[in-house]
């Protein structure tokens, strides 16, 4: 698999891979005299036995036929199908398996991808499967990649070495339109040093979101705002005097981004509460961690942090869980954890007691979904509800929300669960059902109208989404927030029973791990990641916020 992944740093835009009209412009990444502006993506460890830059050549070393082991520069070059666009590499290939993308360049253009990848006897396109012999090892040699509508053509030191007309046809993965070179599969290795890359790239076109016209409702996209660069996957929190702190990472984070004014400016700070936090009386603010370790009489204890002065000072300290079926349970990184995962669901009882959303497997849920490799010993999810009565210290009695081992209705089963309370007073918990290796599943809702001791059959809402989200504006307004693949808002205006007005506010790739939060009676603060790209065309991830009024009509 090749991976697609870079963290850059730099000036930039959001970006689109519209058709554009104007010509392109030279833009050099390795010049034969300095490193590359960024380091590649990719699962090896980046070091002088991987990388290395010397003597004006840039030596990448891939030895590794292990899931991960792949080092690519990636850069956008916005190539536009109906017209020309060009890559040059020059390069002297040490060594390299058979296979694809041992040691490549890889061109995409939104629609078309195809790689060339380089042999010690041969150079060939791999999609197209179009070779040309020669010794890629003897010297340095230039080459340069010419793509036009379905046409691609290979030039070997200026000399036409392949041409591929009408062979520039695979669909392009996920409709990614950028280039890329060095190491590209986990499956084969490489070792080649390089001299030079460029590559003609045009000027990105913004995003154009179109809002629907929703029955009952006027839904208008405002500014957006950079809140962190370089990060991802938000954790977000407002306080009760109307304080916001964001900060990437979830739970292990080192800094937050604060704002006084609504989420209009923002300031790098101390890290904020996690995910599943809430702000009890007199400035209390409980903040609970993520994953449950078993202890020596069956419990389980959970990381938990709490400030008594709204944030100033916050202590550390364990909670103590009690799941009695709790059994360990997989991940969709092959993981193991020990018992039930805390997740961003946590709300306050009418009597004043606290309930959150977990995780996890029971003894006998053994249903297990078709695409999840089975050394992940992964088994659907179960959601289910715990209780606190002592402010968060202890949790039990837990309660199941949704499970259901038909494969026909999710991918993982019920997991990440997001809980609020409707206008009318039932609570309302939406949940994942999917989402791993490229599959994306329902979002779907239970609801309870008897203080989370019993929930109605899942239902779903809308066709995807991880980590889902919700507001109850102070208009009445129920908002939801998911994605995977790109990011969704969809609305409720007769406390969660239907739903309507769906429509995708970003494209491209993020966790779609987004919040939303009210920052006024018809305004909402929705924080997400997303990808932009400097003047080069790197690319790096950043956390925003974007502003919706959503007004009854």
């Amino acid at each position: 698999m090749i991976v697609r992944i870079l963290v850059v740093t730099g000036l930039l835009t959001v970006f689109s891979s519209c058709l554009h009209a104007e010509q392109p412009s030279w833009v050099t990444l390795l010049d034969g005299k300095t490193p590359p502006p960024a380091s590649p993506a990719g699962g090896l460890p980046i070091g002088p036995k991987t990388v290395s830059f010397e003597n004006g050549l840039l030596h990448i070393t891939d030895p590794s036929r292990e899931p991960g082991s792949v080092l690519m520069y990636r850069v956008y070059w916005h190539a536009d199908p109906r017209d020309s666009t060009e890559c040059e590499g020059r390069l002297k290939l040490i060594t390299a398996s058979e296979g694809p993308a041992g040691m490549c360049m890889d061109v995409a253009d939104g629609l078309h991808e195809e790689i060339l990848s380089f042999y010690p006897d041969h150079i060939g396109l791999w999609y197209a499967k179009l070779d040309y012999p020669m010794n890629t090892t003897d010297d340095l040699h230039t080459y340069r990649v010419r793509i036009s509508d379905t046409d691609i053509e290979v030039f070997v030191d200026d000399k036409l070495a392949i041409d591929g007309k009408g062979k520039f046809s695979s669909p392009a993965e996920g409709g990614r339109n950028e280039v890329e070179f060095g190491a590209g599969a986990s499956f084969a290795s490489g070792e080649a040093l390089w001299q030079t890359f460029r590559f003609q790239r045009r000027r990105p076109m913004p995003q154009k979101i179109d809002v629907p016209q929703i029955p009952g409702l006027s839904v208008r996209m405002k500014d957006t705002v950079v809140i962190q660069p370089n990060a991802t996957y938000p954790a977000v929190f407002q306080f009760a005097d109307g304080r916001i702190t964001v900060g990437g990472g979830s739970y292990e984070r080192d800094k937050g981004y604060w704002s006084a004014d609504g989420g209009h400016t923002w300031k790098e700070g101390p890290p904020g509460p996690n995910n599943a936090s809430i702000e009890l009386r007199k400035g209390e603010v409980v903040s609970l961690g993520f994953w449950t370790k078993k202890r020596g009489d069956g419990k389980y204890s959970l990381d938990q942090k709490r400030s008594l002065d709204n944030w100033k000072t916050v202590n550390n300290g364990t909670s103590i869980v009690g799941v009695p079926r709790s059994v360990p349970c997989g991940g969709d990184g092959a993981e193991t954890n020990d018992g039930f995962l805390m997740d961003h669901g946590l709300i306050r009882l009418k009597n004043g007691d606290l309930m959150a959303t977990m995780y996890g497997n029971y003894e006998g849920d053994h249903s297990a979904p078709a695409d999840f490799p089975e050394s992940f010993h992964f088994y659907r999810y179960r959601t289910i509800v715990a209780f606190s009565s002592d402010k968060g210290k202890t949790w039990g009695s837990p309660v199941t929300v949704a499970y259901d081992a038909d494969p026909s209705l999710t991918q993982e089963g019920f997991d990440e669960g997001a809980l609020a309370r409707a206008p009318n007073g039932d609570i309302l918990c939406v949940m994942r059902s999917g989402g791993s290796f490229g599959k994306h599943t329902p979002v779907y809702l239970c609801r309870s109208r008897d203080e989370g001791r019993s929930w109605s059959k899942p239902e779903p809402i809308a066709d995807r989404g991880v980590w889902p989200n919700l507001c109850v504006m102070k208009c009445g307004v129920i908002v939801c927030t998911y994605g995977r693949p790109d990011n969704y808002l969809i609305f409720s205006t007769n406390n969660g029973k239907t739903w309507k007005g769906s429509f995708c506010f970003y494209r491209g790739r993020t966790s779609s791990y987004n919040s939303i939060t009210g920052v006024g009676r018809d305004t909402i603060l929705v924080v997400y990641d997303r990808e932009a790209e400097d003047d080069k065309g790197l690319p790096r991830r950043e956390i925003v916020g974007t502003f919706f009024t959503v007004k009854k009509r």
